[in-house]
Parts: C-alpha cells; sequence; structure tokens
C-alpha cells in the first residue's frame, strides 16, 4: 500500500520557469537542483552553484590550457574531492532518491551517475572547458572538450575516462554513428526527463505517494499530452480521497485522444470516483 499524500500544496512555479529549455538563460544544473523539491523540501540552489564555482576556482588555469585544465579537473573532482567514491555495499542508488538530488551529492560527494555527471559537467563549464551531457543506455556519461573532440568521463565511477571500446562494450551501442546520435540526443528536455523517470521509479518500488505525486506533476510540465500520466496521477489521489485533484486530471486525460486500455483505465477510474466520492467522509 502506498504511503498517504502530504496535504501541502505543491508549487510548480519555479520548476516551470526553471524547466523551460527555450527561455533565454535555461541552465540546465539549475533546473536539476530542483529536483530534490519533490520530497517537499527546500532547495538552497545559489548555495550548490557557489560549491561548484568554487570547485572550478581550484580547476582553472591562468594560460587557459585546455588539457591542463581537463587534467585538474579530473584530479580535483575525482582524486582530491574523491566525487563518487565507493558506495557502501547497502547501498544502492536505484532505490536511494536522495543519491538523485545535487545539492545532497555535493554536501556528502556521492551520488547517482546522473548526478554526478551533471556536477562535472557544471565544473567542467565554470572552469572554462566545453562539456555536454551523453545519455547511454542505462547510464550517464559527461562529454569533455567539444563535440569533433572529447572525452568521456563516468562520474559514476570515480572519474573513469571511457574508451569507445568501453562504451560498445557496455552500453549497447555498436558503432561511431551510434554513440554520435546518442550525444545529438542527450537535450537538456531529455536529461530532465531520464531524472524524473528514475525518481518515479523509485518511489513507486518505495510506496511513497507524496513524492510520486510531485514527479508525475513534473514529468506532465514536459509531457502535457501523455494520457498515461494524467491517469496515473489520477490514480494515486483517488486513493489519498483527493477526489478533487483525481478528478481534474481524469477530466485533463479525458480532453486527449483515448484509445484501447487507456480509455479502459479512465473508464475504472470513473467508475471509483463516483462510487468513492459519494461515500460519507
Amino acid at each position: 500500500m502506498l504511503a498517504p499524500v502530504d496535504a501541502d500544496v505543491d508549487d510548480l512555479s519555479l520548476e516551470r520557469a526553471a524547466f523551460d529549455v527555450t527561455r533565454e538563460g535555461f541552465d540546465l544544473f539549475r533546473a536539476a537542483c530542483l529536483m530534490g523539491r519533490v520530497e517537499g523540501r527546500a532547495v538552497d540552489v545559489q548555495s550548490c552553484v557557489e560549491v561548484v564555482e568554487r570547485w572550478a576556482g581550484n580547476i582553472r588555469v591562468a594560460s587557459g590550457d585546455v588539457d591542463d585544465t581537463r587534467a585538474r579537473l579530473l584530479h580535483h573532482l575525482f582524486l582530491d574531492l574523491r566525487l563518487g567514491g565507493e558506495p557502501a555495499p547497502a547501498d544502492d542508488p536505484a532505490d536511494d532518491p536522495a543519491a538523485s538530488f545535487i545539492d545532497r551529492a555535493l554536501e556528502t560527494r556521492r551520488g547517482s551517475p546522473m548526478a554526478l555527471s551533471l556536477i562535472t559537467l557544471a565544473v567542467a563549464e565554470a572552469a572554462g572547458l566545453p562539456a555536454f551531457p551523453v545519455l547511454l543506455p542505462d547510464h550517464t556519461v559527461t562529454g569533455v572538450g567539444r563535440r569533433e573532440s572529447f572525452l568521456l568521463i563516468d562520474a559514476g565511477a570515480g572519474g573513469r575516462l571511457l574508451s569507445l571500446d568501453d562504451v560498445f562494450a557496455h552500453t549497447g551501442i555498436r558503432t561511431v554513428e551510434g554513440l554520435a546520435e546518442a550525444i545529438t540526443a542527450s537535450t537538456p528536455e531529455r536529461v530532465l526527463m531520464r531524472m524524473l523517470a528514475g525518481l518515479h521509479g523509485c518511489y513507486l518500488r518505495r510506496a511513497e505517494r507524496a513524492p510520486l505525486v510531485r514527479v508525475l506533476s513534473r514529468m506532465l510540465i514536459f509531457d502535457p499530452r501523455n494520457v498515461g500520466l494524467w491517469l496515473q496521477r489520477a490514480q494515486v489521489r483517488l486513493e489519498d480521497a483527493d477526489f478533487a485533484g483525481a478528478a481534474s486530471d481524469l477530466e485533463s486525460a479525458r480532453s486527449l485522444p483515448l484509445v484501447d486500455d487507456w480509455l479502459r483505465v479512465a473508464d475504472d477510474l470513473a467508475r471509483r470516483l463516483e462510487q468513492l466520492g459519494s461515500m460519507p467522509q
């Protein structure tokens, strides 16, 4: 049974602004920092930015030499700061939502490959290095350098440099062209959606309804025409006796094309909503 949803109101104004990838001044790192808010807590994004700037200040070189700066990046993050480290045997980042939160990863220097890769990306950029996220199948790494000549850094593995053979052997990508396609597809929107998808699965496994609802709300910012997301949030709200919220989500789902299984799910939710909503409270 899922834990009940807290009665607090989830204010999405920060996320709606920060997740707008078309907005001038969009900042992937700042947007990712907000993920901790799915737990109903405040996140000091500026403090996260200041930590990144401080770390980058220890990496920049006056000459601006790219190779030297890149070497200093790897040394400082993964040797001096020991970013990533080795998790305790009982730890499983896939089942620990805190591992996905940038502020917690900056504090503990431990986290999911996604969180650590985004920190590496932010520090690299702040130090003057071109960098970009790379979404591989079931893994996230950081590209440091220009798109035509770069290193792949696996921050989740303590800053290991990945060769093409490593990518081909462990990711399901088999060609240079396939890697290029993966890099091109690693847009900020997809990075944030992968973060949310990971949290979604985590909270489902942990049966924690309140953050699950918040995650679904953020996924809907990116994908407001996803019938499945509306219906799932309606179901969670219905199970928590939030009849008004469930009815609103069901109405949103029904404003979209419903076919086959989705139509059956919507009809079932409508029946349950009518039955439960008429019960004395």
